[in-house]
Formats: structure tokens, sequence, C-alpha cells
């Protein structure tokens, strides 16, 4: 993704555009960041012209914008560059973090460890809240899963009062 983007922005200049222009895309409706060519959402960047500042296309798609001169052609970016490697960098350490998150949950579940405790799911489950993980089949799972021990630790205690005041 990063060199596809650096080579794509390396060719709009090559082409001729220096003016650029910071964009947060994501504010921004779906169909107002959407290439006229090929109708994909921009995320990153895209081109615009003068001529037409509402109109843009991806970077794939920049010389199909307009007759204008590349010098009326603006980029506009969510990113500069050298953002990519530092946010990939933290991309793939939420993603190590949560193939470790699924993996104890797993384990856990197919009795990998011997005995676990109401602690060790609270435990999980409070990682998925602190870590903000996406709410994917396994973290639904591991939230059901806490309310049953949850119960089962209630009646269990109900239990236990109940058999320790027979005499």
């Amino acid at each position: 993704m990063i060199e596809t983007e650096t080579d794509l922005r390396k060719s709009l200049e090559e082409w001729g555009v220096k003016d650029c222009e910071f964009v947060q895309f994501e504010l921004l409706p779906d169909d107002e960041r959407q290439c006229d060519v090929c109708k994909t959402t921009c995320y990153l960047s895209a081109v615009a012209c003068s001529c037409d500042p509402c109109k843009l296309t991806c970077l794939k798609h920049f010389k199909s914008l307009c007759q204008c001169p590349s010098n009326n052609h603006r980029l506009k970016y969510r990113y500069k560059l050298d953002e990519f490697p530092e946010m990939m960098e933290k991309v793939e350490k939420r993603a190590k973090s949560f193939a470790v998150w699924t993996q104890k949950y797993l384990d856990l579940c197919q009795k990998k460890i011997p005995k676990f405790s109401l602690l060790e799911f609270t435990s999980l489950v409070d990682e998925i809240k602190a870590k903000k993980f996406p709410e994917t089949e396994d973290v639904q799972n591991c939230r059901q899963q806490l309310l049953q021990v949850e119960k089962c630790a209630k009646v269990f205690k109900q239990l236990a009062t109940l058999v320790s005041n027979v005499p």
C-alpha cells in the first residue's frame, strides 16, 4: 500500500502537479470523496482541479480528471508519505496484540489451560475494552461466556452459603 501510494504520488509530481492540500477524507461524505472515473472512495489521497473543485479522481485516474494543464491540479492527501511507516508500525502492533488476545481466549476455551478462573475471563473482557478490539465473533463469544461464568459463580456462592448454613 505504501509503495503504491508513493509511486502514484511520484507520477503525479512528474506530470507537473506541485500544489497540495491536507484533507481529512474520513470527515467527508462518501459521495464527496469518490473518484469520478472508477467510483472508488478515496481515503489516502485524490486529485482535484481548479476548473471544478468538487470533482476529483483517485491517483490512478488523475489524467482523466479534465483537460486542464497539470499546474491547475492539486494533490489532496490525508497523510504525508513520511507518516506511513509509523502508522504501519502501529497497525502491526495492534494486529499482533489482537492476535495474542485471540490465542489466549482460544486456549482458555479449548481447555489448554487446565484451570481457569472468573478473573481470567474478566481480564480478557477488560483487555477488549481497554484496547478497543473489534467486535469479532470471538470477542462477542468471550463476553457471553463471561456472563455465563459470572452466573455460575453466583449460583456456586449461593449453594456454598446454603451448605455452610446446614447444621
